[in-house]
């Protein structure tokens, strides 16, 4: 009768040449893909403008990987580990401010990089190195980082095959998270790839077949050339990007609007003019009720059918005036609100409940004061994000129409040093207004152009407007425009998938706006009439439903912020001299005050730039060093989570292995475990008999653990060649020594092998 083989033959004696020798080359293949991708990826995402960077991580990963790879053959792996450190020990001692210079141009190329992406800011190092060495420095610092990930994913590649594919998904995800980007095709598909062929590997790791792994990693290449070739086609290329916003506007429908949802939100790209029936969508509490414009999505750039925020680049370029706005307690969003601060204004309570609108943004009012929710960090100019919440509460200013004007003076006249702090903020973010909500596309000048030009002729040419006139001609076009008795002038008009609605009223009246030299943005949200909040008593809820969403156009009201043009005053009216000759004014109607003690202001020195006080930069470095160690902390608990995961399931496998009704496979499966661990304890034998160490276990352990061993050596030998079944006893006397070995394992090693063994070997 022949005699099947047990596993435990093969698990007896793994150190075969052929198998050891694809092993470690495999393994060196995956450490070096892997190293390979992750240093693309991030380094591609942060967005170098040099080659520089990428070129010296993948060459460093090459090099590095290739030498442990050779290293690994010969069975002297450890001495790369060894060798590795002392190189970053040297690289660290002897050119540390290079290697120091060289972080901080990562660092602030990746906050620029979060910036363009996500608007937040984070605070950049100051370089201490002549422009000369920031080459040099870059590529020390690059040597670095490919020199530890190969040491990581070497690492990883031998012991845990699953964590580093893992891993480099959560990479791929955790920075287009941080960096605000998507991924390219090429980035995408790489770091897929290369966690699918590394899944491939631990499966051929564990079960010892090099053929599957082989043709897999063929069939992967040949796929993915297939892919590129095929997406560098521009109709390809053009159908996944629809294909991504597709998905994209889906994800978020799915995850902040409800079927009751109304508002555009700026994109008339799918846009449909149809009547649906009215549905609720806010219920909103005032403590005086009062009308209200509740502001949701803003758009500061058109293109053609969508309204966006401003470019991650304009942010970009005037990161320094924005974060010091920020650092000063200068928030846009409630810009009004720290103008009447000034003059003791009455506030009321406003409490809002998002039911059926989209809860991507807040519906905030534009006078709102508490803003605890915004973050100083966060630079984006446009837009509240609620991201899914549906209630909140906000306190505005009373009386709003009535208390403008009186804001406006009360800033003009007073001396107060608060309020030129207020005025000197206020002038910086007034500049980056003016400069970015001025702009008009070139497609719409060529298609108004004309007319606006028609208009202002009759005041001298649109270089020659004051603000009135400004206000004025801007008036004149939109009643050709939308007349509100009679027909409308013959014109093309943007936006036209939206004629009629707001929509197209307010895009058209803040392109107009701008061409005449007035900032102003396109605002969507809710409107609570005057005849809405006249019938509703303090404390009543009134229920807006979606017949109240519209849009409306925002001008940037000098000294007070964003006003709905509806509550803007005459623009410059307030602002400009009493003398309607004096040549003070500017061509946008904003005059230099004629408070005597304006020019001790900071503000008018040219060659003054904000700067935030040493304290804050303390408490900013203090703060990101929290965040950091937060961070740390967070992935720590993550990693550890995941080992414990991992530990738990094999500890599991092994545990059911054990307890195999084949009492033979168990005890050959006990007895393969007993041997792994004894290799550990430093016992050797090589291709040859394990009995040839029981002279060193006597002298080791004494006469009693070479009984032990001898017994559970010879219960193995039976569970492989014997056809004699083994009893229940004999297995418990092989678990004993299995026992007997982890307790010594415990014992002898050190505290961090032994986390080494248990919780990323997972050998007990």
């Amino acid at each position: 009768m022949t005699q099947m083989k047990n596993s435990g033959i093969q698990l007896r004696f793994p150190d075969q040449d052929g198998g050891k020798k694809a092993d470690k080359i495999l393994q060196t293949l995956t450490a070096m893909m892997a190293s390979l991708c992750l240093s693309m990826t991030v380094v591609g995402l942060i967005g170098f403008s040099s080659n520089l960077p990428m070129v010296v991580m993948i060459t460093g990963c090459l090099i590095f990987c290739t030498v442990y790879g050779l290293l690994a053959r010969t069975k002297y792996e450890s001495w790369f580990y060894i060798g590795t450190l002392v190189l970053l020990l040297l690289l660290v001692l002897c050119c540390r401010k290079q290697v120091l210079e060289g972080f901080r141009l990562f660092w602030n190329q990746a906050s620029d990089s979060i910036l363009r992406g996500t608007g937040w800011v984070k605070p950049e190092w100051e370089l201490q190195l002549d422009n000369n060495q920031r080459e040099l420095s870059l590529s020390l610092f690059s040597v670095l980082c490919s020199s530890m990930l190969s040491l990581i994913c070497g690492l990883l590649a031998g012991t845990a095959p699953l964590l580093l594919a893992v891993l480099m998904i959560l990479v791929l995800l955790g920075s287009m998270l941080m960096f605000g980007a998507d991924a390219e095709f090429f980035w995408m598909l790489s770091v897929l790839g290369t966690s699918v062929l590394i899944l491939t590997y631990s499966g051929w790791k564990q079960k010892g077949k090099l053929a599957p792994v082989v043709w897999s990693w063929f069939f992967c290449t040949v796929m993915a050339g297939c892919l590129l070739c095929v997406t560098s086609i521009p109709s390809v290329h053009h159908w996944l990007e629809d294909t991504s916003g597709h998905i994209q506007n889906r994800i978020h429908e799915k995850r902040y609007e409800t079927k009751y949802s109304t508002l555009p939100e700026g994109d008339f790209r799918d846009y449909q003019n149809t009547e649906r029936k009215a549905e609720p969508a806010l219920a909103v509490t005032m403590e005086h009720p009062q009308s209200l414009y509740l502001r949701g999505f803003t758009g500061a750039v058109f293109t053609g059918e969508r309204w966006q925020a401003l470019d991650g680049d304009a942010l970009a370029k005037n990161q320094e005036l924005l974060y010091w706005l920020n650092l000063s307690a200068f928030d846009q969003n409630a810009q009004f609100d720290a103008a009447a601060e000034f003059t003791q204004s009455q506030h009321s309570t406003v409490t809002v409940q998002n039911i059926g609108a989209c809860s991507y943004y807040r519906y905030i009012p534009f006078s709102i004061v508490p803003v605890s929710w915004t973050q100083a960090e966060n630079l984006n100019t446009d837009g509240a994000y609620a991201d899914g919440a549906r209630s909140y509460v906000y306190s505005v200013v009373s009386g709003t129409s009535e208390s403008i004007t009186y804001v406006l003076n009360h800033l003009q006249t007073s001396d107060d040093p608060a309020v030129l702090r207020y005025r000197k903020a206020e002038s910086g973010y007034r500049q980056f207004i003016d400069h970015y909500y001025k702009q008009v596309p070139t497609d719409v000048k060529a298609l108004l152009g004309d007319g606006w030009d028609e208009i202002a002729a009759a005041y001298g040419g649109v270089d020659n407007l004051s603000p009135q006139q400004a206000q004025t001609c801007t008036l004149i076009f939109l009643s050709r425009c939308f007349p509100e008795e009679g027909t409308p002038e013959e014109m093309e008009l943007p936006l036209d998938v939206a004629k009629g609605t707001t929509y197209q009223y307010a895009t058209v009246a803040t392109l107009t706006l701008r061409y005449f030299g007035i900032p102003a943005r396109y605002a969507e949200g809710y409107v609570i009439t005057e005849e809405l909040a006249s019938g509703t008593a303090s404390g009543q809820t009134i229920t807006v439903d979606s017949s109240c969403a519209r849009a409306w156009v925002e001008v940037y009201q000098d000294g007070i912020g964003w006003l709905p043009m509806e509550l803007t005053p005459g623009l410059g009216e307030i602002m400009e001299s009493d003398d309607p000759n004096d040549q003070n004014s500017n061509s946008n109607g904003s005059q230099k005050e004629e408070n005597p003690d304006q020019d001790e202001e900071p503000e008018e020195d040219p060659e003054e730039k904000p700067q935030p006080t040493g304290g804050t930069m303390v408490m900013l470095i203090l703060k990101t060093m929290f965040k950091g160690l937060l961070a740390t902390v967070g992935i720590l608990l993550g990693l550890f989570l995941i080992l414990a995961l991992r530990r738990n399931l094999r500890q599991k496998q092994k545990e059911k292995r054990f307890q195999s009704t084949n009492r033979k496979a168990a005890v050959a499966e006990i007895f393969a475990d007993t041997a792994h661990l004894l290799e550990k304890l430093g016992f050797c034998w090589g291709n040859g008999s394990m009995r040839t160490i029981l002279t060193v276990m006597e002298q080791r352990y004494g006469a009693e653990a070479v009984s032990q061993f001898e017994q559970a050596l010879s219960l193995n030998d039976l569970s492989i060649f014997s056809s004699q079944d083994l009893t229940e006893d004999q297995r418990r006397s092989v678990l004993d020594f299995h026992a007997w070995t982890i307790q010594k394992l415990n014992a002898e090693a050190k505290w961090y092998r032994r986390l080494w063994l248990k919780w990323v070997l997972c050998l007990y």
